[in-house]
């Protein structure tokens, strides 16, 4: 579109209007400009990232409802593979049915170390981050990231005092 300014005649050839030098006679419908459109995608990216974790939360709060209680804040769960501490404020071990008392005795040492590190907190903060930067890989994979770093240093906490035979175990 090409633009001049015509004066105006009334008013002392001092003032100028735009005058359209397009061939157009009817207005067009001009297309979404992707700048408009991309806060409307990231708003519903959260939306769903938000949904599906709170979704994902409460099937596993109800999961875990049937969980028999063992000690303190150990509880035994037929139907898990693996053993993880769930909640924050008030945060519970989870353990398969059937492990053996020495698996269970390091078990249970790797995963209060988590709950005196606090990951479970750290894991709920860095899922709001990603429920934020849904889009940037970059945040993903520094979560995975953290996740596997937060696994190994438990692991190194927990053996820390460990005879190399037990370590070996």
């Amino acid at each position: 579109i090409q633009t001049e300014y015509a004066p105006i005649t009334n008013v002392n050839n001092t003032e100028y209007i735009i005058q359209n030098n397009s061939n157009n006679t009817s207005p067009e419908k001009q297309p979404y400009n992707i700048t408009e459109i991309l806060p409307f995608l990231w708003l519903a990216g959260v939306a769903v990232m938000t949904v599906y974790t709170l979704s994902a939360y409460i099937r596993t709060a109800r999961f875990l409802k049937d969980s028999e209680h063992s000690t303190e804040n150990i509880y035994i769960c037929r139907n898990i593979n693996t053993p993880f501490v769930f909640g924050i404020s008030k945060p519970r071990i989870y353990l398969p049915e059937g492990i053996s008392h020495e698996d269970t005795v390091h078990i249970l040492a790797h995963e209060r170390v988590h709950i005196l590190r606090h990951d479970s907190l750290a894991k709920l903060l860095g899922t709001v981050v990603i429920t934020v930067h849904w889009f940037n890989p970059a945040v993903w994979i520094a979560f995975k990231l953290m996740t596997e770093d937060m696994e190994i240093s438990c692991d190194e906490q927990a053996i820390k005092e460990y005879t190399i035979p037990e370590r070996k175990a």
